[in-house]
């Protein structure tokens, strides 16, 4: 994932505001394997009109952007761009359904018994 400098994160900091986040995540894939899905909605304030993104750690399967969809295009591997913002936006991503990615290590599922 790209890192964000302090004059870029001061930028983006102006441009919204997060309200909340809401994560949704289905774990039982992991018992036989190793996937994981799961599905985030998070509400911001943004300046009408601007451009920025979001960073994701994981596989994006889709994003929405205010009930829009966001064409795979604009998901460049951990970045979703976010064009046109209102002044309340939503945004919805789902990922999914693996966990090994590069750069990505993922921890032995144990269970108990």
């Amino acid at each position: 994932m790209p890192t964000l400098r302090s004059h870029a994160n001061a930028e983006r900091g102006s441009i919204l505001r997060v309200h909340s986040y809401e994560i949704a995540v289905d774990m039982t894939g992991l018992l036989e394997g190793n996937e994981l899905r799961a599905v985030s909605t998070i509400r911001f304030t943004g300046e009408p009109g601007a451009s920025t993104f979001a960073d994701c750690a994981a596989q994006v399967v889709s994003a929405t952007l205010n009930g829009e969809d966001i064409p795979p295009s604009a998901i460049d591997d951990s970045r979703i761009g976010l064009d046109n913002l209102r002044e309340d936006n939503v945004l919805v991503v789902r990922i999914g359904p693996g966990l090994d990615r590069p750069g990505h290590r993922r921890a032995p599922l144990r269970r108990s018994h």
